[in-house]
């Protein structure tokens, strides 16, 4: 059984559109969910802006588009989502750890091309989860206040 653990308080997001450049754009709520509940992992809400900033000086970067990632995984992603989004399919948040050598910069241990499709299509904050003896440091870093995720896509006929 998959506990969702972190699901936006506003669920009457599906639906509201708005109209840009004569394209009818629907935002969802998206559903977040810890991939291993069995390990320890604290859930912290994060800016996706301020993580992507200190992300960006990794050699793990994945560039917009996709760019020096794995190309395949970031549209397999993108693909998903993008279909399975009105059934509020449940997504495995990312996992990051601070740099052992800096502390201050960020890497990820999975999910790096979810969080890069998700920061390239607008989303805004999103949880992941990190070791708990990280979780303070990430929480000051990175945090968000909001406990929303909202993913805008065009509409589909």
């Amino acid at each position: 059984m998959i506990d969702v653990l972190e699901r936006s308080r506003n669920t009457n997001l599906d639906g509201p559109s708005q109209m840009i450049s004569g394209r009818t754009r629907i935002r969802h709520s998206l559903c977040w969910v810890l991939q291993n509940p069995a390990a320890q992992d604290e859930p912290v809400w994060i800016e996706v802006s301020k993580l992507d900033e200190s992300w960006q000086q990794s050699e793990q970067y994945v560039a917009p588009g996709g760019y020096r990632g794995e190309s395949y995984k970031y549209e397999r992603f993108g693909k998903w989502v993008t279909h399975a989004v009105k059934a509020h399919p449940l997504i495995w948040m990312p996992h990051v750890n601070l740099n052992e050598c800096t502390g201050l910069l960020i890497d990820f241990t999975d999910g790096r091309h979810r969080f890069a499709w998700l920061r390239d299509h607008g989303v805004r904050r999103l949880p992941v989860t990190t070791d708990p003896a990280e979780a303070k440091n990430v929480r000051k870093q990175f945090g968000a206040r909001g406990r929303t995720s909202i993913l805008t896509l065009n509409a589909t006929a």
